[in-house]
């Protein structure tokens, strides 16, 4: 493949994650492990996190950073809890770091990214915002339980029922679905 095609197929990956990509996704597209190195090596890409790189001088804000860690964290991965919440629009967020939910075991190389295991997230658990794999809004709420106190957790669900994003019947069937004696947050919910 000649590399003028490459970096226009990999550009193409780019701009469709915000910039971001994965070492695996240059791969695809025709680069070397070394290329690969020989890249970041010049500065042409910069690492974001362990096999995820952005192309250099693309714009760095908030949904970026929440891609880069949601292709790190696997293709079965999604913002949650939090930063789900405020991407919902029904919390504000009050720290830096990002959630993603996946049903992989990791541990997060940076102190902005707090990966949460789960059973694996399926296709109705996820919805979009532009790019970005989201938690459900049902999901997140039961997600954000488990790591806030009552309070605000009353007024995100108070705001979400407000705005239409969910019904009583739905975050009551999530509960009844998943909720369990043990689980961060059920309590909470259930109350």
């Amino acid at each position: 493949m000649k590399a003028r095609d490459k970096e226009l197929a990999l550009r193409k990956i780019a701009s469709s994650q915000l910039g971001v990509f994965t070492r695996e996704q240059a791969r695809i597209c025709g680069y070397s492990k070394s290329a690969i190195t020989r890249w970041v090596v010049d500065g042409r890409w910069v690492l974001l996190h362990p096999g995820v790189l952005c192309l250099a001088g693309s714009p760095a804000n908030r949904q970026q950073a929440i891609m880069a860690a949601c292709l790190w964290a696997g293709p079965l991965a999604a913002a949650s809890h939090r930063t789900a919440a405020a991407l919902h629009g029904i919390y504000r967020e009050n720290d830096f770091a990002i959630h993603v939910s996946t049903n992989r075991k990791l541990k997060s190389t940076s102190a902005h990214v707090v990966a949460h295991t789960t059973l694996p997230l399926t296709p109705q658990d996820i919805t979009y915002f532009g790019p970005l794999p989201t938690s459900v809004i049902d999901r997140a709420i039961m997600e954000l339980a488990g790591v806030v106190g009552l309070i605000p957790l009353q007024r995100c669900i108070d705001d979400a029922l407000r705005k239409g994003l969910v019904t009583l019947p739905r975050l009551r069937w999530r509960l009844e679905t998943f909720g369990r004696s043990g689980r961060n947050g059920t309590a909470d919910l259930r109350a």
